[in-house]
Parts: C-alpha cells; sequence; structure tokens
C-alpha cells in the first residue's frame, strides 16, 4: 500500500496526499490496483495491513489513468502499455543514503547495482524506500545478497539500463522464498560474475566473451583439476531426451566423436524452447487433470534430434570420478546467433 502525493495548488512546495492505493489479489491470483480516497481511507485504513483478507464491496471499476502501472493487467486497454517490472538479482556496489536536490525539494536516495552473471544494471532507489532500504541492507546477511525489486521503472538512458524505484516499489534481501533459492543455487553452479568481472571480460574481448569450443572427445579429455569450473563450447546433436525425472532434464548429446549425457539448466532449457522446464511444468499442473510424475512437456521432448550449441561447465566429478555426465548453464539452437551490442531492456528482463 502506498499514499498518492501531489505538489499542485501548494505555494510552499509541500505534498498533498490525494489519495491511498493498494495491490489486490483474488483466488486466482489475479491482480488488479485498488484507489481508496482521503475520506474512506480515514475509515478504513488503519484496519487495513499487507497479506489480510478482506470482502470489498461498493466500489467502482475504472480505466487506467497513467502511464507506468505498479501490475500487469490484461483488462487495462493498449492505450497505457507501460508496467513497471520485478528483477531479482545480487547486490553489488551498495551506496550508503545520500541526499539529492531535486525539483521537488530535497530527496533520499540509494544506489546499488544488481547483477546476475551477465547484466549489472544501475539501481536508484528514492525517498522513504531508500531509506528503509538503507536500514535492511546489513553486512551480516549470507552472501552473495540478493535482492527483489518489485514493480520497478527500467529505462534506457545513454545506452544503458537504468531502474529506478516508483512510489509502489519495495525492495527485499535475501528473501525466504524458491526463487531467491533457485538463483542462489544457479550462481553457484554456473559460476558467479561480478560487474567487475564482467567489464574486465569485456574489456579483453571488446564485449564478446571468448569461450573455446571443443569437440564432446576433447571435452572428456580436460581430467586435469585446473579445467574444473570452467565452461566451454561444444556442436552438438541431442540424440534422445532422459527427462526421468522432474524440474530435471538430461539429453544424451552426440558428436562425430563422442556421446555423453548432459543435464540442462532451466536457463539453457529456456534458450531451446522460451520457456524453463519449471515455467512449463507449472502451466500444465495448472490443468484440470494432474499429470502423472513421469509425464514432461511436449516442448522439452521436441528438442530431440536437433542440432544445438552448449555451454557446459566442468564440475568436480567430471574431473575427480571421470563422470560422462555434464552440466550445460545455456543452450541455443545452432542457427540462433548472440546479439554482442549493447545491454537493452529486453535483454535484461530475459535473462533475469
Amino acid at each position: 500500500m502506498w499514499a498518492s502525493v501531489s505538489t499542485a495548488g501548494s505555494k510552499d512546495g509541500s505534498n498533498s496526499v490525494t489519495g491511498y492505493n493498494a495491490i489486490l489479489l483474488d483466488d486466482d491470483n489475479f491482480h488488479i490496483q485498488a484507489f481508496i480516497y482521503p475520506e474512506k481511507w480515514s475509515q478504513v485504513g488503519s484496519t487495513l495491513t499487507e497479506g489480510g483478507i478482506y470482502v470489498i464491496t461498493n466500489f467502482s471499476v475504472k480505466q487506467a489513468m497513467a502511464k507506468l502501472r505498479p501490475i500487469v493487467n490484461n483488462h487495462v486497454p493498449p492505450l497505457y502499455p507501460d508496467y513497471a517490472t520485478d528483477i531479482i538479482g545480487v547486490v553489488e556496489n551498495f551506496e550508503k543514503l545520500s541526499p539529492i536536490p531535486t525539483k521537488y525539494g530535497q530527496r533520499n536516495i540509494v544506489k546499488f547495482i544488481i547483477c546476475n552473471g551477465r547484466n549489472s544494471p544501475k539501481v536508484t532507489v528514492w525517498g522513504k524506500l531508500a531509506e528503509i532500504t538503507e536500514k535492511n541492507y546489513k553486512p551480516e546477511l549470507e552472501t552473495p545478497i540478493i535482492a527483489i525489486l518489485t514493480s520497478a521503472k527500467l529505462q534506457k538512458f545513454m545506452n544503458s539500463v537504468q531502474i529506478s524505484t516508483m512510489p509502489f516499489s519495495k525492495i527485499y534481501f535475501n528473501l525466504d522464498t524458491d526463487v531467491v533459492k533457485t538463483l542462489r543455487k544457479r550462481l553457484a553452479q554456473q559460476g558467479y560474475k561480478t560487474p567487475e568481472d564482467i567489464e574486465s571480460v569485456s574489456i579483453v574481448s571488446n564485449s564478446v566473451q571468448v569461450v573455446e569450443t571443443l569437440t564432446l572427445k576433447e571435452l572428456t579429455e580436460k581430467t586435469s583439476t585446473d579445467y574444473i569450473k570452467r565452461n566451454f563450447t561444444c556442436f552438438v546433436t541431442i540424440k534422445r531426451v532422459e527427462a526421468e525425472k522432474r524440474y530435471r532434464i538430461m539429453v544424451l548429446a552426440h558428436d562425430k566423436t563422442e556421446a555423453v549425457n548432459v543435464v540442462l539448466s532451466d536457463r539453457a532449457i529456456k534458450g531451446l524452447v522460451g520457456k524453463t522446464a519449471t515455467m512449463l511444468l507449472e502451466e500444465i499442473e495448472d490443468l484440470a487433470e494432474t499429470p502423472p510424475s513421469t509425464f514432461f512437456p511436449q516442448q522439452i521432448l521436441d528438442i530431440a534430434n536437433k542440432d544445438v550449441t552448449f555451454n557446459i561447465l566442468i564440475s568436480d566429478d567430471n574431473v575427480l570420478i571421470n563422470s560422462t555426465m555434464y552440466n550445460a548453464t545455456d543452450a541455443y539452437l545452432s542457427k540462433k546467433s548472440k546479439s554482442s551490442t549493447s545491454e537493452t531492456v529486453e535483454e535484461i528482463l530475459e535473462s533475469i
């Protein structure tokens, strides 16, 4: 919940509250923004808490009135296409609270970088949320510190993506939720890169990270401990999909030299079919009839016999016990080319 304020009609530039906002969810997880006029808020505001369940009567539904909306709603007319976005990533380069002059007077801000190992946009947190964010950002938090930004504004400025908070934005550090645990596990498996790492790679390789390309036979011969946690590119054909466990997709991949088993991460699946395995399985579970535990989406099974490019991470097991089961941290169809242009809003949304 948040207040809407305005300086219109104020001679001294002070803020006046024009109403209060809330995001409502129903049993079907349908979201809608609610606006409550001050006189009504004075009657019910003290009884409302975030996460509470309420019965609301005597209300009206209107079309959206502003350009940037805090939530995506299919019933909002296309005249207002811009929506705030939820972002998740690792916090780096946290700058303490500092005041800056604006046309609305002096305001407090907090700045940091949010990074997922591929992109590292700058974040500016404004107003009271900046004060709360600095208070909640503590050195004793588990590292890397993972932040979730809800209803944030993304825009392109000076050829880079900038993220700003809005009055309806929220920030959570190391939230105890599955999405944070999944990201932390993925970063551990793939080898998290700080913004400094990404910048150094860009300087050396002119924005294109150079990864050695190997045949599968050459990959299996990388048995020195020096190769643990290193990535290599392999051009292969998927012979069959061995999806024997839910949320874990394994394929038999081969080229002219060798055949190996490869476990695909969610990011690798997304590179091949456009959605993560988790997302596909959640869609299936929403169906009226629950599929058997051995069932897998057809989109995943259809990657059999496709020519693909794998980014494969050599693990401890590949070296220490000569395991021929490898982990693909990324994948895409061989005809697909990756862009080496500067970051765009679309790339940020896709990769986070």
